[in-house]
């Protein structure tokens, strides 16, 4: 894990866009806040 952060419902994509521009990062996984459940991966092209 590179970094994590919690993504207001209304703006999710300017998160994604921050954590991407660390050309570390390979993927985004996106995680239920409550429950900790796997939603989704945005992986990088």
């Amino acid at each position: 894990m590179i970094d994590a952060e919690v993504a207001n419902v209304n703006e999710p994509e300017a998160i994604v866009e921050k954590l991407l521009q660390n050309p570390e990062t390979a993927f985004v996984d996106a995680r239920s806040v409550t429950r900790g459940c796997y939603t989704f991966r945005i992986q990088r092209a």
